[in-house]
Parts: structure tokens; sequence; C-alpha cells
């Protein structure tokens, strides 16, 4: 993450948020702290052997995850340090119930990362989430319940995978740029296999002011998508997409496809009056989740484009 334009947009948006938006920002604050020092000591232990550019570039259009092909590996010792420092965190600042909490506080990280597969980790993520809250519901007496569980482990993964995630992005950059005519752009995350949890329409390194990112949290990458395609079922039949936002909110809509049913949190950069970090975004777009299911908020769509 960039941590200059993280920390410029999450000030800006400090007296622009209401009460619970800024409590969300402030939470994630200290969270960001924690994965810096751990993104700066994963980088330095364990260094990511990037692959040959031409070998990474079949693999990005052809929708092999870079990490399948290529895993990534960090320190078990460090990776339990960064669990327990989350959960630490998440036990004094996120009111959780007590027993989540006495639990989180007492749990033994270690013992989990050696009873699963950390390799899995750096291979597919989303797998090793399925053993890792597995173990943590059997380890802690059924008291951690999945839901739980993976937030620890998104947290405290996030800097084992972003500094291998960034090196292969940057040095595909100067290829990517130039686009490939005969393939569309990856569904899913390029690096993790992830799916997008955001997106941006803006200037992109290929575009002017009319492009298109969509942003994995999992990782941090952000990858040139469609202008005019569903983020996850993939149709480009612009008559089944559309925008639409809150009122007097313009810089962030919901592009829903009715084809599939879902939804993409997007950021529009013509409207957007703070600097744009994919970080601090993700979480201010955090309401517009509840408002997509909740029929009691009204949507305005926007003209067709």
């Amino acid at each position: 993450m960039n941590k200059k334009k993280r920390n410029l947009a999450a000030e800006a948006y400090k007296a622009r948020l209401d009460e619970a938006g800024l409590n969300r920002l402030m939470l994630f604050d200290g969270i960001w702290k924690i994965q810096d020092k751990y993104l700066d000591s994963a980088t330095k232990k364990s260094a990511y052997a990037l692959p040959n550019t031409e070998v990474a570039e079949h693999w990005y259009w052809q929708e092999q995850p870079f990490f399948s092909q290529a895993p990534i590996s960090f320190d078990a010792d460090l990776f339990a340090s960064a669990l327990k420092d989350i959960a630490e965190y998440l036990v004094d600042k996120a009111g959780l119930e007590k027993n989540v909490a006495a639990c989180l506080k007492s749990f033994d990280w270690r013992e989990l990362v050696d009873k699963t597969d950390v390799a899995e980790s750096g291979r597919n993520p989303s797998a090793y989430a399925q053993d890792f809250c597995a173990q943590a519901h059997a380890l802690s007496g059924e008291v951690l319940q999945p839901e739980m569980a993976v937030i620890v482990l998104g947290l405290a993964l996030r800097p084992f995978l972003e500094h291998g995630a960034h090196a292969l992005m940057t040095s595909l950059a100067s290829v990517l740029e130039k686009g490939n005519a005969t393939h569309a752009k990856p569904l899913y995350c390029p690096s993790c296999g992830g799916q997008a949890v955001a997106a941006f329409v803006g200037e992109t390194p290929s575009n002017q002011g009319n492009g298109r990112l969509l942003y994995c949290s999992a990782c941090g990458t952000a990858w040139e998508f469609e202008r005019v395609r569903c983020a996850t079922c993939g149709t480009n039949n612009q008559q089944h997409l559309h925008y639409y936002h809150i009122e007097g909110d313009d810089a962030h809509r919901l592009h829903m496809c009715d084809e599939c049913g879902a939804y993409m949190r997007t950021v529009f950069q013509e409207s957007l009056e703070v600097p744009f970090s994919f970080e601090v975004e993700d979480i201010v777009m955090a309401p517009l989740d509840a408002l997509a299911h909740d029929p009691r908020f009204e949507l305005k769509k926007d003209s067709e484009e």
C-alpha cells in the first residue's frame, strides 16, 4: 500500500465522515500501522523471487494467479506474531463480545499456525483460510467462529502477500500498459486469485481519465479491467449493467449487474474531493454494502453512459 497516499486520504476524510464512519477509519488507522510493520519485516525476511517476465505475462492473460504458479513464502514465527498483534488490537479497539474478546486474547496463534499448512497460504490464500478457520474453531472450543477467524487471518495475511504482489505487478507494469487485444482482462486477482472488493473509474496507466481498476483487499493488487463489464460474472452486456448512487454523493457508486445480481462498490475520480487510496475508500464505502441490500434506502440510477 502507498502509505503517503493512504495517510493523505485518511486525513482528508476525517472532517467529512459521520461519527460511525470516523470510528471505522480510526479503527483501521491502527490496523494499517500494524500491517505496515509486518510489511517491512516480511519484505526484508522473505524476498520474493520474481518469475521471468514473459512467463508472468502469460499467467496474467491466462488468468492463472501468480502465487498458484510461483508461491510466496514467509516465516511462520513472524506470521504467528502478526496474528497475535492483530487479535490483541481488535480486543482493545473493536468492541467485541466478551467471550470472543477473551478467546482472542488468550488464543495460542503459534499452535494454530503449526496445525495448518502455512505454505498453502502462499499458493492459495482462499483454500488456506478454510482450514485455518476450521482449526481455529476447534482449538478455541468452538468459541472462535469462522467469521471472526477469517477477519484476523485476512488482516494479518495482507502484508505477507502484498510485498510479492507489488513486486510482480511492478515488474509487469510496462508490458501490461500495452494491453492484449486477444484476451479479456482478468476477472479475479492476478496475484492471489481473490475476488475484487472495489473498483476505480478514472485515470489508469493505459487510459487518460476513462479507465477502470479493480482492487483485491487480500493482497493489495489493483489491475485494469474493462469499463463496461461485470466484475463478478464477466458479462459485457451494457443493457444489463447500471450505476447507482446515493443522492448527494456522486463519487461513490454501486455498479450493479442484472444478470448475476452482484454489485461492485466504485469510486469515480472525477467526483472525488480527497486524495485517492483504495485502502481508505474500501473503508469509506463499507456502508454501501448495507445500502445495496436494504429496501428502505433509495438509490438513484445514473444516466446511461
